[in-house]
C-alpha cells in the first residue's frame, strides 16, 4: 500500500512489536509467543511497505522501536537492517537509532548493531531490581550487567538510557543512584519518564504511582543532578549532552514527515496523521491505516503546542518555514496567556518558549493553545 505524502518522508519509525512479557507500566502495543514464522511474515510486510513508498529526499532519521526489536534474533535484526539501508535512501549523516532491552542483548545481536545503528536506547527503567520487580519489569540484575557489559563495546555514537522515576516508596537517593550508574556506563542521553497508572497496562490503576507533588519534586532533582554531569533537560523527560539530542524526536515534534511502519506505527504526512491498527494480522495483510483528518489551523495549533515540551520552544525562523507569515499572531496569542499565567511563559520577539514552571504544568499549556479559535492561516 502505498501512503500519499504531500512532502517528502524525512524521517522513518518501524515497530517491531514482540515481547517476551509485558512489563506491568506498559501500554504500548506489542504480542508475546511470537513464532519465527510470524516474525519472518512481519518482517516482509515491512519490506515491502517500504518498497511501495515513494522518496523523494534522503531519509534524515531511522527510528527501530517497540515492543522488543532485540526480540528477533541477529539475522533477523540484520536482516531488516539491511532492506532499510537498500531501500530507503538515507542522508549521509543519517540517524539510526534501535531501542533495546537488557534481557535480550547477545554479542550477535550487537555486532549487527555495530554495523548499522548509530544510537542505541537501553531500557533500563531502574538499576535497582526492587524497584524492577514492583514495575514488573523481567530483567534480572545478571542480565542487565551482560548487557551492560556488551555495550562497552558499543561503534554507536549515542547512548540512551530509559528510566522510570516517581514510583511510590522509592526514596529520592535511589533515583540519585540510577542517574550516576546511566552516566557511568557512558549514556550521554537519558530519557526519564515519570511512573503514570495506565488503564491498557498489568498493573492499570494499581500502578504503584507517587503523589504529583512528589513527582515534580524528583523532576527538578533530575534536572538539577543530571546538570551536574554535563546532561542537560532539553524536552520535558529527555536530557542529552550538547551534541546527542535525538534528532528523529526533535524532527518529529518540530512537525516534519514521519513514515509509520508496522502494527501500531504512526506517521505524519505533512498535512494528516495515520495509525496502524494495533495488529500484527491487520499490517501483514495490508489493512489501510487510519488517518486523523483535522482542519488546517488544528494542525497547526498541535504542532506548536507539541514542540513547546521542548526547553528551545519556538523560534521565529524555524517557525515560519512550517507556517509562513503566521508568527505574530502566535506571538500575540502568547501574549495574552502570559498575562494570565506569567510564571508560565518566557516570550521574545523571535522566540517563544515555556519556562521551567510551564513545562511542568505543560498539558494545562497546551490546552490553551489548542482552544484558540482565532483565525491564524
Amino acid at each position: 500500500m502505498k501512503l500519499p505524502a504531500e512532502k517528502s518522508w524525512h524521517n522513518l519509525y518501524i515497530h517491531i512489536p514482540f515481547c517476551v512479557s509485558k512489563c506491568g507500566y506498559c501500554a504500548f502495543y506489542s504480542e508475546t509467543q511470537c513464532g519465527s514464522a510470524i516474525r519472518k511474515n512481519y518482517l516482509a510486510a515491512v519490506k515491502d511497505f517500504l518498497l511501495q513508498q515513494e522518496f523523494s529526499s534522503p531519509v534524515k532519521t531511522v527510528y527501530i522501536g517497540g515492543g522488543t526489536p532485540n526480540f528477533l534474533t541477529a539475522s533477523e535484526m540484520a536482516e531488516l537492517f539491511e532492506f532499510v539501508y537498500k531501500i530507503v535512501p538515507l542522508a549521509k549523516e543519517c540517524e539510526v537509532s534501535s531501542e533495546l532491552n537488557p534481557e535480550l542483548l547477545t554479542a550477535g545481536k550487537m555486532s549487527v548493531l555495530n554495523e548499522y545503528a548509530t544510537r542505541l536506547s537501553l531500557g533500563v527503567q531502574s538499576f535497582d531490581e526492587s524497584v524492577r520487580n514492583l514495575l514488573m519489569r523481567k530483567c534480572s540484575s545478571e542480565h542487565l550487567q551482560k548487557a551492560l557489559k556488551l555495550l562497552e563495546k558499543r561503534r554507536a555514537r549515542h547512548f540512551n538510557i530509559d528510566l522510570i522515576y516517581g514510583v511510590a516508596g522509592v526514596p529520592e537517593k535511589v533515583l540519585a543512584e540510577d542517574l550516576r550508574v546511566a552516566v557511568e556506563h557512558g549514556a550521554d542521553h537519558l530519557s526519564c519518564y515519570s511512573l503514570t497508572a495506565e488503564e491498557n497496562s498489568r498493573l492499570g490503576l494499581n500502578s504503584p504511582v507517587a503523589d504529583n507533588s512528589e513527582a515534580a519534586d524528583l523532576w527538578l532533582f533530575i534536572g538539577e543532578k543530571l546538570s551536574e554531569y554535563g546532561i542537560n533537560r532539553y524536552e520535558i523527560s529527555n536530557y542529552a549532552k550538547s551534541d546527542a539530542h535525538c534528532r528523529h524526536n526533535v524532527n518529529v515534534w518540530r512537525g516534519d514527515t514521519l513514515l509509520g511502519a508496522g502494527a501500531a506505527a504512526a506517521g505524519f504526512d505533512g498535512i494528516d496523521r495515520y495509525n496502524f491498527t494495533e495488529s500484527i494480522d491487520d499490517f501483514i495483510t495490508g489493512r489501510t491505516p487510519e488517518f486523523d483528518r483535522i482542519t488546517p489551523e488544528e494542525r497547526l495549533l498541535e504542532i506548536f503546542a507539541v514542540n513547546l515540551r521542548t526547553v528551545e520552544g519556538w523560534q521565529k525562523a524555524v517557525w515560519e518555514k512550517l507556517y509562513p507569515a503566521t508568527w505574530d499572531k502566535m506571538y500575540k496569542k502568547c501574549v495574552n496567556c502570559a498575562a494570565e499565567d506569567p510564571e508560565w511563559w518566557c516570550l521574545e520577539n523571535d522566540h517563544i518558549a515555556l519556562t521551567q514552571a510551564g513545562l511542568l504544568f505543560w498539558d494545562d499549556a497546551a490546552m490553551d493553545v489548542l482552544s484558540w479559535d482565532e483565525e491564524l492561516l
